[in-house]
C-alpha cells in the first residue's frame, strides 16, 4: 500500500511517496480489523488491580482507586523536563497457554492509553515481573449481627524480576499492603497474582517541528486547569480495556500559550523532527501561529506529534 504526503517547505506543497515501512506504527496502532481483535484473548484476566504513578516536575505521585483529585499547584508548563506514566497491573490469571499455542509471547505485549480528558493517546511495552502471593489471613470477629469475616493481606515477592520498573513494583506492593481494604475485593481468595508493569513517556514533536521532554498541552488547557488520570488502558490490537485507578492530578492552566514555552521553541538545524511542520511554522505570521497552537491544542489532543498537513491515502 502506498500513501502520500503534502509536505510544505514554506513556498508550495511536494507530494512523497511514503511506504507502508513508514506507516508501520500507524497501521499497527489504528487497524480496526475485526478479525484480529477478536481471535486475540487478552493477555490478563480475573480481578484485576491497577496502580499508577505519574512523575511531574520531579515528583511522583500515586494514584489509586480513591477518587481524589490532587492538585499541584507549582507545574511548570514553560519548563521542558521528563515526565511519564507508570502502570501496574495485578491479575488472577494469565492467558500463557493460549498465548503460546497462538506462538505470541506472554512476557510482554504492546499497549495503549490515553490520558484522560481527551489527552494525548501513548503507546508503549508491558513486561511481566513475575508473581506474588497475596498472604491472606481470614479473621473471625464479633460484629454487630453475629460472627463476621475480616480479610487481610501481607504481599510478598515471589519471583519479582529485576529490570528497569522494579522499583515501581516494589512500591506498588508496599502500597497495596498499606491499603488492604482499598483491594480486599480483588485479592480475597486468591493465592497469588502476576504483576505487569509499563512505563509511558511523556515527550511530544511540537508544532515547530522540535521533539519536547513532558506532558504536552491539550484540550482547554490554555483556558482552565486541567486534570491529568488515565481515560482508558487496553493491549493494542485487543478488544477489551483493563480497569484504571480512579485517582487524578490537577494542574493550573497555562498562563501564556504563544510565549516562553517549551511547544514555541524552535529548533536548531539538527532538532528538527518534523520538517513539514517546522517549515510551516516558519511561514505562519503571529496570528496565524496563535490559531495554529490553538487547532493544535484543541483539534489534535490526542496526537504526540506535530500538528499534520494534508495527509492522504491513494
Amino acid at each position: 500500500m502506498e500513501y502520500s504526503q503534502f509536505v510544505f517547505d514554506g513556498r508550495h506543497s511536494d507530494k512523497a511517496k511514503l511506504s507502508a515501512e513508514d506507516f508501520m506504527i500507524e497501521e499497527f496502532v489504528t487497524s480496526t480489523s475485526a478479525e484480529s481483535k477478536e481471535s486475540t484473548p487478552s493477555l490478563l484476566d480475573g480481578h484485576i488491580i491497577s496502580v499508577a504513578q505519574i512523575e511531574l516536575g520531579g515528583e511522583k505521585y500515586l494514584l489509586d482507586d480513591n477518587k481524589q483529585v490532587r492538585l499541584v499547584g507549582d507545574h511548570d508548563w514553560s519548563t521542558e523536563q521528563d515526565a511519564a506514566i507508570y502502570v501496574a497491573l495485578l491479575s488472577d490469571n494469565a492467558a500463557i497457554d493460549a498465548y503460546e499455542t497462538m506462538g505470541l509471547t506472554h512476557h510482554e505485549c504492546q499497549m495503549t492509553m490515553q490520558i484522560s480528558e481527551s489527552g494525548p493517546v501513548i503507546h508503549t511495552t508491558m513486561e511481566n515481573y513475575g508473581t506474588i502471593r497475596t498472604g491472606e489471613q481470614i479473621h473471625l470477629e464479633q460484629g454487630d449481627y453475629g460472627i463476621e469475616q475480616r480479610h487481610t493481606f501481607d504481599l510478598c515477592v515471589d519471583d519479582l524480576k529485576e529490570g528497569h520498573l522494579q522499583d515501581f513494583g516494589t512500591r506498588v506492593i508496599q502500597h497495596i499492603n498499606e491499603n488492604n481494604a482499598l483491594y480486599e475485593s480483588k485479592l480475597k481468595n486468591q493465592d497469588k497474582k502476576y504483576i505487569y508493569l509499563m512505563k509511558f513517556e511523556l515527550n511530544y514533536i511540537s508544532p515547530t517541528g522540535k521533539r519536547v521532554k513532558g506532558l504536552r498541552p491539550y484540550g482547554n488547557a490554555h483556558e482552565s486547569s486541567i486534570r491529568i488520570g488515565i481515560e482508558s488502558i487496553s493491549q493494542t490490537r485487543v478488544d477489551g480495556t483493563y480497569p484504571t485507578p480512579e485517582g487524578s492530578l490537577m494542574v493550573y492552566k497555562v498562563k501564556d500559550m504563544n510565549n516562553g514555552n517549551p511547544w514555541v521553541k524552535e529548533p536548531t538545524e539538527s532538532e528538527i523532527k518534523d520538517r513539514s511542520a517546522y517549515s510551516y511554522w516558519k511561514s505562519l505570521d503571529d496570528e496565524g501561529r496563535k490559531e495554529w497552537l490553538e487547532t493544535w491544542m484543541e483539534d489534535n489532543s490526542h496526537s504526540t506529534g506535530a500538528p499534520s498537513l494534508t495527509l492522504k491515502q491513494i
